[in-house]
Parts: C-alpha cells; structure tokens; sequence
C-alpha cells in the first residue's frame, strides 16, 4: 500500500514578487532538520521543519507587515488539507 504525502505551498518572494509553487513530500523532511524553500531569483521564501511531536513549522516572511514570522500546524493540517491557508 503507497500512502502519497504530498503537499505544494505556494509563496510570494520576498525579494523578486514572483509567485512560485513549491511541491514538498514528507520523505523530503526528516525530522528535526530544516528545509529550505528559494525562489528561483535566489532568495528565501520560508523555511519548514517537522518535528516530533507530529507537528510542523513554517517560518516566513510576511510581505504585509514587512517580518518574519513562525507558525505550527499539525500534520494533518499540513499534509491534508484541502483549503487554501493564508500565512
């Protein structure tokens, strides 16, 4: 049996405004170490990172008020959700 644990995140660049879509599967994420998400310009658009505890965080730059910003959601939040989720 495959179980597909996928999800793709889609970000603004901080630097260059480009929109680009990132697709992560969770073998990309062992836990505890971070994984990084670039724009193609280069830049750093988030940073995520899965921890122990079945949950995941985000770590982003906010274009609305111009900081950095960390989040945890769950797992299941993460890897299937159905909705958009604004950061």
């Amino acid at each position: 049996m495959l179980i597909n644990l996928s999800t793709t995140i889609a970000l603004i660049c901080p630097a260059c405004g480009h929109l680009e879509e990132e697709k992560i599967n969770i073998f990309e994420l062992p836990t505890g170490e971070l994984k990084q998400l670039s724009c193609s310009c280069g830049a750093e658009k988030a940073a995520v990172k899965r921890q122990e505890n079945y949950q995941l965080q985000i770590n982003y730059f906010c274009l609305h008020c111009n900081k950095a910003h960390k989040i945890t959601v769950t797992a299941q939040e993460f890897w299937r959700s159905k909705n958009l989720t604004p950061l």
